[in-house]
């Protein structure tokens, strides 16, 4: 399986932003090589982040469902990501990281062994420290910056782990916290279309409101919701009627929606998870096989920004999507089968 290949390794699967052609942009990008502060940034912030999270996310999902062994899942993720004490090999230092907690409740869940119970409520304590005076969580709450920024990607990194913390341990204040920051959002970081902003300031939807993968991470916050009330529900039918006005074609959304016409896989294979939630007839299957190699890798997806604002020029396969399209998958397998 191309996802247990990834996993391998802790390298991470995304192109990164071409640098500036300008002289001056070049020399400073030789400088951080040299300072090895470039290095530095791709061994540690990189390697243990959000993308390399959401591979594991979809792995113990496919675990869970039987698809793959969970030793073999167990394997990678205690050899790279925690302590035997049950702390996490690396600093916990941003919310992006959030993601690994996620993977590590599924393993919790479906071994009972109490490191996995250890790091999730690491990482939640450390969630719980970086609130700001609203409750919120900005992006860079580790950081002693006066300007909290508040990103639509946050979203899908933390909310997904808060809600089922809150289930599995019956923690009411974990809920809380992520009802309050995706109600954030749809308050004041939505346009009148349902479409996420990139950030919000000062209660107002700032930056592009056409990212595909911005998107996405508003999806992967919602879907956790619509189950539970209504209200999240006509959100979520809001947002899809919307979003088919801005498809590319045959089910395919692009990186920015509307304004290019490339297809990427971050965008769409949440906009599908998002329509498998809402019960909306689609051969995901036949569309999977528009992006997906002969080794199995999902490709077409955009890589990782550099910077706020600054997005990629460059696609092909990421740990990110490839996990992302195994929940799709282990959800679509299960509902055929009680079907």
């Amino acid at each position: 399986m191309a996802a247990l290949k990834m996993a391998k390794k802790r390298s991470v699967y995304m192109r990164l932003q071409k640098p500036d052609i300008f002289i001056v942009e070049i020399k400073k990008m030789l400088r951080m090589i040299k300072r090895k502060m470039y290095r530095s940034y791709r061994n540690d912030n990189w390697k243990y982040g959000w993308n390399k999270g959401f591979l594991f996310i979809g792995l113990t999902d496919s675990s869970y469902y039987g698809n793959i062994k969970i030793d073999d899942v167990k394997k990678y993720f205690d050899k790279y990501y925690i302590e035997e004490n049950g702390t996490p090999r690396f600093d916990f230092i941003n919310v992006h990281q959030t993601p690994f907690a996620l993977a590590a409740l599924s393993l919790f869940q479906q071994t009972r062994e109490i490191k996995y119970e250890i790091f999730c409520r690491y990482v939640y304590n450390k969630l719980l420290s970086w609130q700001d005076k609203n409750g919120l969580l900005p992006y860079f709450a580790n950081t002693k910056s006066e300007i909290d920024f508040y990103f639509v990607d946050q979203l899908g990194m933390y909310v997904p782990f808060l809600v089922r913390y809150a289930k599995e341990f019956d923690d009411k204040n974990a809920y809380a916290i992520a009802k309050k920051n995706l109600d954030y959002w749809i308050d004041y970081g939505l346009d009148k279309s349902g479409l996420p902003f990139y950030n919000v300031k000062n209660n107002i939807g700032l930056g592009i409101n056409s990212w595909g993968r911005g998107c996405a991470w508003f999806i992967l916050a919602l879907i956790e919701f619509i189950q539970i009330d209504s209200y999240y529900l006509n959100i979520a039918y809001q947002l899809l009627k919307t979003l088919e006005k801005l498809e590319l074609r045959n089910n395919t959304w692009a990186q920015f929606m509307g304004e290019s016409f490339d297809i990427d896989s971050s965008a769409t294979i949440p906009i599908l998870l998002l329509k498998s939630y809402l019960d909306v007839n689609v051969d995901i299957l036949e569309v999977l096989k528009k992006m997906t190699d002969r080794g199995g890798q999902i490709i077409y997806c955009s890589g990782e920004t550099c910077g706020m604002i600054r997005f990629s020029e460059l696609f092909g396969p990421s740990d990110f999507i490839q996990g992302i399209t195994l929940i799709l998958l282990n959800r679509i397998n299960s509902y055929n089968q009680k079907a």
